[in-house]
């Protein structure tokens, strides 16, 4: 309710410095290139969603955002990543630290941390996404288009934990792909190059 007031009264939103996720947060930040103290998430309309059933919000927003306004990630990847921080050295989010024993400890190893990076920073076409998660600077009060109050609770989610894990799969699927088709490229720029 509260980033809708802001937008009635003709204000520009920018979230406030979280608390509990700070470090990841400044981290996206980063990785994004964005010039905010906190990101403000959203979702593409007719693309899935995964909110596990859990909204900051009894409010939705409809917003008409331009293309350049918008960064996008893949709302998996970003929940590993936010995992993965919990890991890494103090003060960089790019070097796991080695002194860190945990129960995700072994799958979250410097090669998995760098993939990860390298995934939130691309930058694909919606559709390339599989679950895409708009990523923010700030809300406008000239981008909203409509809005819809929830009174009550949302629901949770319906997606259980198999779903889920189909989805990761194919994500990953998707992009040992990407990488696959990355390389092929380079092979063919070096082979040029040699001609």
């Amino acid at each position: 309710m509260a980033v809708l007031k802001i937008l009635k009264m003709g204000k520009v939103y920018r979230a406030h410095k979280s608390q509990s996720f700070s470090r990841a947060y400044a981290a996206l930040v980063d990785i994004l290139g964005l010039q905010c103290e906190s990101p403000v998430f959203g979702s593409l309309r007719f693309h899935r969603k995964c909110t596990n059933g859990r909204v900051s919000t009894s409010v939705k927003l409809v917003l008409k955002v331009p293309k350049e306004k918008v960064k996008l990630t893949e709302y998996p990847v970003w929940a590993d990543f936010m995992e993965a921080v919990k890991l890494t050295k103090p003060g960089d989010y790019r070097q796991i630290d080695s002194s860190v024993h945990g129960g995700e400890g072994d799958f979250f190893t410097q090669k998995v941390l760098d993939r990860l990076i390298q995934n939130l920073q691309m930058q694909r076409k919606p559709r390339d996404y599989f679950i895409p998660q708009t990523v923010m600077e700030e809300i406008r009060p000239e981008w909203l288009v409509s809005y819809e109050l929830h009174p009550r609770e949302p629901r949770v989610s319906k997606m259980d934990h198999r779903r889920w894990a189909k989805y990761e799969k194919e994500i990953m699927m998707r992009l040992t792909e990407q990488d696959k088709m990355r390389g092929r490229e380079e092979e063919l720029r070096e082979r040029k190059k040699q001609k």
